[in-house]
């Protein structure tokens, strides 16, 4: 027997209490009702207490990955919201103190003409010092992080 929120006692098999109308939920839909509860309580726990070292969760993206890593650049200039937007966006960071530009294309399985936002993707690292930006010397990944520290791998 079922005990109903009125106090009228149910037969087990009744759906509806003959009192009061209340409708019996089941023992599944119970059980259903606590696991999505549970579920969505540890996404909500997980964002909270989630990683706090945004390398890790930012690791498909190369520029917010040098960002997190190195800190607030010099200059952050990007073709993703322009209007009109050209084919193939980019982005380009640069970092005076080290005199050091990162240039990045959209990674992933972007298309032509796929709106943003984009996952960044390292192309190219140029030397800053180079009077005419079309004369700077291409920096390798290896020079760019003896010359920033904060650019070596994790």
């Amino acid at each position: 027997m079922k005990t109903c929120e009125c106090g009228n006692q149910a037969a087990n098999s009744g759906q509806f209490c003959q009192n009061c109308a209340h409708r019996f939920r089941g023992a599944f839909v119970k059980f259903l009702i606590i696991v999505v509860v549970l579920f969505l309580g540890l996404i909500v726990i997980g964002e909270i207490l989630g990683p706090s070292n945004a390398s890790s969760s930012l690791a498909s993206n190369d520029a917010e990955l040098l960002i997190a890593r190195c800190g607030r650049p010099s200059g952050d200039g990007s073709s993703e919201y322009d209007n009109p937007r050209p084919p193939i966006p980019s982005r380009v960071i640069e970092y005076n103190s080290y005199k050091l530009r990162f240039m990045f294309l959209p990674g992933g399985n972007i298309k032509l003409g796929d709106p943003p936002p984009y996952q960044w993707k390292l192309i190219g690292i140029t030397d800053m010092t180079a009077v005419e930006p079309s004369q700077a010397a291409v920096v390798s990944g290896s020079e760019a992080a003896e010359r920033m520290a904060c650019w070596r791998s994790k």
